[in-house]
């Protein structure tokens, strides 16, 4: 963790360069980060489409 957190604030500071276990975990963090939103994403999304889903049945009947 404290590769990512160095990279966050070292980000305009362009004197030298990054070692490669700072860009790998600094990337490792960025996709695991990504796989984790992305998987809560889906499944807020997949909730609300069920309830209004839910509704839109619901409607129909009571025509």
């Amino acid at each position: 963790m404290n590769y990512y957190v160095k990279v966050l604030q070292n980000y305009v500071n362009f004197n030298g360069r990054a070692r490669r276990s700072e860009y790998w975990y600094f990337f490792l963090f960025n996709v695991i980060i990504s796989f984790a939103l992305a998987i809560i994403g889906t499944m807020v999304s997949g909730i609300s489409n069920s309830f209004s889903s839910q509704d839109i049945s619901e409607n129909e009947f009571n025509q």
